[in-house]
């Protein structure tokens, strides 16, 4: 879909899904194709002239990638299969959002990027052999992370090619991954991590032309970044902390 909705108002949207039929066999289980895979997802836009050069532009997406199985198979067995004691499927989920915001002056002009990540992640493992006991042993991960960023910046640019520019950039992203491992009826949380960064920055840059064919250029950037990882012991109480982040 691709319309005008009123004047200086226009969006766009876009949907999405396909099946991906699968082509490995696992002899244990008795199962033909089980690596099948799906995908759904789609994204939209939408973008506003308010009039006295402002614009505005909004827009989003989101996907899922779903896998019924693992996409691998087994060298020393017959071609495209493998053996395993149970399935292991993998999903990827994410959903993305973004504004910008632009303000022109004549030669100036005022920019504000702001942009927003969550994707999670969840993948089944067979681990069977690696608890030290030949009991089937199924491994979870769970993978949760955030991003939140921001660009703000002002430049103003002169028909002989100098200029200045100025501006702002803000960063936080957090991951906490959770895990669990043994028999597949009775996992038991075991130690996770949780790792955060934020970024702040401040920069600057001023053209000024040498030669009618030379261009100087001198800027500087002011970094501050901050970058904390925690290990997570497997009990409820690390459970909580992921789950409410």
């Amino acid at each position: 879909m691709n319309l005008p909705l009123a004047p200086g108002i226009a969006a766009r949207a876009v949907a999405y899904a396909s099946s991906d039929s699968g082509y490995i066999d696992d002899i244990n289980r008795h199962r033909s194709d089980v690596n099948r895979t799906t995908v759904r997802g789609g994204r939209a836009s939408l973008r506003v002239l308010p009039g006295d050069d402002w614009e505005i532009e909004v827009g989003g997406a989101v996907q899922d990638l779903s896998g019924h199985d693992g996409q691998y198979a087994f060298s020393h067995l017959p071609p495209l299969t493998r053996t395993e004691n149970f399935a292991q499927p993998y999903d990827t989920d994410f959903a993305v959002a973004d504004m910008v915001v632009r303000k022109r002056w004549s030669k100036t002009e005022l920019i504000s990027a702001t942009g927003w990540v969550r994707h999670e992640l969840t993948s089944h493992f067979d681990a069977t052999g690696s608890a030290g006991t030949s009991e089937p042993q199924l491994f979870l991960e769970y993978i949760d992370i955030n991003l939140i960023s921001n660009e703000t910046r002002i430049s103003r640019s002169e028909p002989d090619g100098s200029g200045w520019l100025a501006g702002i950039s803000l960063i936080n992203n957090s991951a906490a991954t959770r895990r669990k491992l043994g028999p597949p009826r009775s996992l038991t949380p075991i130690t996770g991590v949780h790792n955060r960064v934020s970024e702040t920055a401040l920069f600057s840059q001023y053209n000024y032309p040498l030669t009618p064919h030379l261009l100087g250029t001198v800027g500087a950037r002011l970094t501050y970044t901050r970058s904390v990882g925690r290990a997570r012991p497997g009990n409820r109480a690390c459970l909580t902390y992921f789950e409410m982040s």
